[in-house]
């Protein structure tokens, strides 16, 4: 999996809530994001507005497969 694209697309397969916007930003329902901005993907949280920027990519290719490593830990593991 190497774009953004295909990871909304294997979200969306297996059931796992997402939004990709028009203005490039895809949010999960627990508050996480990417957003491309100029040539850097940022990988972020927001919460009550407040946003924190956790990590930043130079390609959508690493920046995919964070993400998805992530979801996939989050899927497997559900909260109680």
């Amino acid at each position: 999996m190497t774009t953004v694209r295909e990871l909304e697309d294997w979200m969306l397969h297996n059931g796992i809530k997402n939004t990709f916007t028009e203005t490039g930003r895809f949010l999960t329902d627990e508050g996480f994001g990417l957003e491309k901005v100029s040539e850097i993907f940022i990988w972020y949280f927001i919460e009550r507005v407040e946003r924190q920027n956790l990590m930043y990519f130079t390609s959508e290719k690493d920046a995919v497969q964070f993400v998805y490593n992530y979801v996939r830990k989050i899927a497997d593991n559900p909260a109680p």
